[in-house]
């Protein structure tokens, strides 16, 4: 219940810290200043989760009383003889106790200020205790200690200046684990895989102090919320740093012995590896994973060759038609000419390989890798888009408020046999991605990424696609604060239009319960309702998930996708994008050929990436030169460096020409342009209006693109665009 003992630390305030951040039912918790007593002028409480928050009191209690507590087995009342509901009624704690709120809520800040009559005595036991049978968590308890007198009763010299050392009641560790909580150690852990991806992995604890410099980026801390708001000095960071690599090295030796194809609730070795994903280092991880994927490779790949038709896909985003058929789109094309193939031998592919060779009906296209990444890139749009009835923009991007406005999320009413079958193609191709390490971009929100690794989904990651979604949940939840006061005959009246059913994420209204429509809401059904509305909005995208995680797992071995985070998975499919961090790395692995580092139109290439570009214009830029629009993680993932080679016929004007861009290499003939303005100009007119693999060569015909000939025709075609 919270003994805090420590490092000696000359100050005129103490603060005394605690925290419990677990839900407790008639919870209580004590805190132990030690051997010297303090008197304390006021307390602030941070309360966390709350359920039924009634009244919440503050008591200074006597040492017998702390031992009969202690005596009872401790906080969160459970088997304890001392509870929450005897301090309630202990006469002698109840002329002590000072009550902090009424009514606690999550998030809710209370500083406590402590009587006169209770600060003439100094304390050594401090308790915090909650009423009837709510629930309860504290973020932090946080004393404000008088030391007008000393420590322990002993007086000031009357000629010393400055007040003694006092004992700080909370050692480095214990401060640590109180104020780091799950965002700050994230954190701290993102540094660290940070610095693993530039210079390697820290080898053990005693490395720590001798790679200070090194491992502390705190430009980096400064920037992240959760480590800025606690201000920690070096040295606490760099005790977090050994206690995060000394847990490494005991997960390393541990993860061989977690059958993690175990589902959730079997195993409570398993559980407890998969709640603590989020402190392994990546390295650690992807170690594991990629073992796992190179002992599942195809030993004999088909690497068919299949024939699209650019055209007719083109012809849908012209005439605004969506592809309910799955055979126009070019992701409809690969469905069709790839569904009676053996998923392994087609998708199990190595590193940087590829899956299919390009060819296609109307266009002359030479295949070295360029028209494949192209046409993958082009594919991904269309899941995306109209085009395709699988996914749609998120409610608030159709609003405009809130997260995620540039997310799509699947279509629920999208459930026929190609729609499905369509959803496990995808499942299919994410797969072979995550092989290959050819990325892409793909908008998905975390609830989509979190459902893949079989995470839980909160209300939180519904509210952070619809802003909206819970508006008549926070209205009851509003009524239900005011107590006594509220009469239920006036929410009666108030909600008698208000049925069960509610609208989902494509804004179609949906029943919650069975004849929903004719069942209104009222206050004695408002539970109900609330938890059929929090159901429907957590599982109304099951079907569509649960067929690309099918997908998916006939490509890769997916239960070990919980040793990693929704942010990893979202990392090991669509890359980085082009921060200004990835434009570092793109310097890095480029080489040059005709030109030099420090001539002075590579320094403006560089400068105009970083200074001219924002990161939607530098993953076209990427596509333009690559055909991808997503950096590899690290470098040990590039297939290879880019090259920034000269070009030989802009040598007498080089402000008249445009830069050529070869995909299947990785290159770019750039010229020497004379100032940062004309580059920009140029390159941003080459990358926005040269974005196909033809080679300009003539209409091709002949050749069969499998399943288009029997398509709708357009004109008949249902369109999904608005």
């Amino acid at each position: 219940n919270g003994a805090f003992k420590g490092a000696a630390s000359p100050m005129d305030l103490v603060r005394f810290s605690t925290a419990k951040t677990e839900m407790e039912v008639n919870p209580w918790w004590q805190v132990d200043l030690g051997a010297a007593s303090y008197t304390v002028s006021s307390i602030e409480i941070l309360f966390g989760q709350t359920k039924k928050g009634g009244k919440v009191y503050v008591a200074p209690i006597t040492a017998s009383e702390a031992a009969a507590a202690a005596g009872g087995g401790g906080g969160g009342g459970g088997g304890s003889t001392t509870t929450a509901e005897t301090m309630i009624h202990d006469e002698d704690i109840k002329g002590r106790r000072i009550l902090v709120c009424t009514q606690c809520k999550k998030g809710m800040k209370v500083n406590v200020k402590i009587p006169s009559g209770i600060t003439t005595r100094k304390w050594r036991f401090w308790r915090i205790f909650g009423e009837g049978n709510m629930q309860l968590s504290l973020q932090h308890v946080v004393g404000i200690v008088s030391c007008k007198d000393g420590v322990g009763g002993e007086k000031k010299k009357k000629k010393k200046k400055g007040l003694p050392k006092l004992t700080f009641p909370t050692s480095l560790f214990e401060k640590i684990m109180l104020s780091f909580d799950q965002e700050a150690l994230s954190g701290v852990v993102t540094m660290l895989n940070r610095y693993a991806d530039l210079k390697g992995s820290i080898s053990d604890i005693n490395s720590v102090v001798t790679m200070k410099a090194e491992i502390l980026d705190k430009d980096f801390l400064k920037m992240h919320q959760g480590v800025s708001r606690l201000s920690p000095q070096d040295g606490e960071i760099l005790v977090v740093v050994a206690m995060l690599v000394h847990f490494n090295y005991v997960i390393s030796e541990m993860l061989p012995m977690v059958d993690l194809s175990v589902p959730p609730g079997h195993s409570s070795l398993s559980d407890n590896i998969r709640a603590i994903r989020r402190y392994i280092f990546w390295r650690q991880k992807s170690s594991s994973w990629e073992a796992a994927l190179a002992s599942s490779v195809s030993q004999s790949k088909l690497n068919p060759t299949i024939v699209f038709s650019m055209l007719a896909a083109r012809q849908l985003y012209i005439n605004r038609k969506t592809d309910f058929t799955g055979r126009r789109s070019l992701f409809g094309q690969f469905y069709q000419a790839t569904k009676n193939l053996d998923v392994k031998r087609l998708y199990a592919v190595r590193k940087n390989d590829r899956c299919f060779q390009v060819a296609d009906i109307h266009m002359k296209v030479a295949d070295a890798g360029g028209p494949y990444r192209d046409y993958v890139n082009k594919m991904m749009e269309e899941v995306q888009d109209p085009v395709l009835p699988l996914f749609m923009k998120c409610p608030n991007g159709r609003n405009s408020i809130g997260e995620n406005r540039n997310c799509v999320v699947p279509r629920s009413s999208s459930t026929s046999t190609v729609c499905i079958s369509l959803y496990e193609t995808l499942g299919k191709f994410i797969g072979m991605i995550i092989r290959s390490k050819n990325l892409v971009a793909l908008n998905f929100p975390g609830l989509v990424w979190k459902y893949l690794i079989r995470d839980k989904i909160t209300k939180f990651d519904i509210e952070a696609i619809d802003k909206l979604c819970w508006r008549q949940i926070k209205e009851i939840n509003r009524m239900e604060e005011k107590g006594s006061n509220f009469k239920p005959a006036f929410f009666d009246s108030q909600m008698k239009d208000v049925k069960f059913v509610a609208p989902n994420a494509e804004g179609r209204m949906v029943p919650l319960v069975k004849d929903g429509k004719n069942r209104s809401l009222t206050w004695a059904n408002r539970h109900e309702y609330m938890q059929a509305l929090f159901r429907m909005r957590m599982h109304e995208f099951d079907v569509q998930l649960e067929s690309i995680a099918k997908g998916m797992n006939q490509v890769i071995p997916c239960h070990l996708l919980s040793l990693f985070t929704w942010n990893e998975l979202e990392a090991m499919v669509c890359g980085r994008g082009m921060s200004l961090r990835e434009v570092d790395l793109l310097e890095k692995m480029t080489s040059y050929s005709g030109h030099r580092k420090t001539d002075p139109h590579i320094i403006n290439f560089w400068k105009m990436l970083r200074s001219r570009f924002d990161e939607e214009e530098r993953a076209k830029f990427l596509t333009f030169v690559w055909g991808r629009s997503r950096l590899p993680t690290s470098a040990a993932d590039f297939s290879s460096r880019f090259t920034l080679s000269g070009h030989s016929r802009s040598r007498s004007n080089p402000d008249m020409w445009l830069p050529i861009a070869h995909t299947c290499g990785f290159s770019m003939e750039f010229p020497k342009y004379s100032n940062i303005d004309i580059m920009t100009k140029k390159i941003k007119w080459a990358m926005n209006n040269c974005t196909t693999t033809d080679a300009d060569g003539s209409i091709r015909s002949g050749g069969t693109v499998i399943g288009l000939s029997s398509g709708e025709d357009d004109s008949a075609m249902i369109s999904l665009w608005s």
